[in-house]
């Protein structure tokens, strides 16, 4: 339903037949197209890296943003269960070897829990102790450090796109819904 909304002396907006003078700022505005709209329109996507180290976390997160990204870091694959919504589009950069929950028990967890979001592995130890025996579906690829900014950008890139095509064909009542 269309509207045509004015402001008058006060912060609330009122329909113009309720101005006095009639002179007031006016906008038509269609609200409901809005309201679905804002509804429809999905948040910025993230991505989210998971290193131990913290200067490997840090040195990622600046190159990114200093590409336009939205970057979350976390220390553990524990930290990011606790925070990741997913409703929250983006892509997990993940590190291999980690103390406590490893890199492949955190794709487990993440399989059990649901969350899908593809996956770039990394990983600083080379030989079999770092890669993974079976590369499960939602990982892309398997960098090992240290390895080319052009690289991780062009992968991340993939990862986003692939992200948003499955949430877009995903239905309706499928789709992960923010917290």
């Amino acid at each position: 339903m269309a509207r045509r909304l004015c402001t008058g002396t006060g912060e609330q907006p009122v329909t113009q037949e309720e101005t006095m003078d009639g002179t007031s700022d006016c906008e038509f505005m269609e609200r409901s197209d809005q309201t679905a709209a804002a509804a429809e329109e999905p948040p910025p996507a993230t991505i989210f890296i998971v290193d131990d180290y913290v200067f490997v976390r840090e040195g990622l997160r600046w190159l990114l943003e200093g590409y336009g990204f939205s970057v979350r870091t976390y220390a553990s694959g524990a930290e990011f269960l606790a925070d990741y919504d997913p409703g929250q589009p983006g892509c997990l950069v993940l590190d291999v070897i980690m103390p406590g929950m490893g890199g492949i028990a955190l794709l487990d967890e993440m399989r059990v829990r649901g969350m899908a979001l593809p996956v770039i592995l990394m990983s600083g130890s080379r030989g079999p102790a770092a890669a993974p025996n079976a590369t499960p579906p939602e990982v892309l690829d398997f960098l090992e450090k240290p390895f080319s900014d052009q690289v991780l950008l062009r992968r991340i890139r993939q990862a986003l796109a692939l992200d948003a095509r499955r949430r877009r064909s995903a239905p309706k009542s499928q789709r992960p819904r923010r917290r």
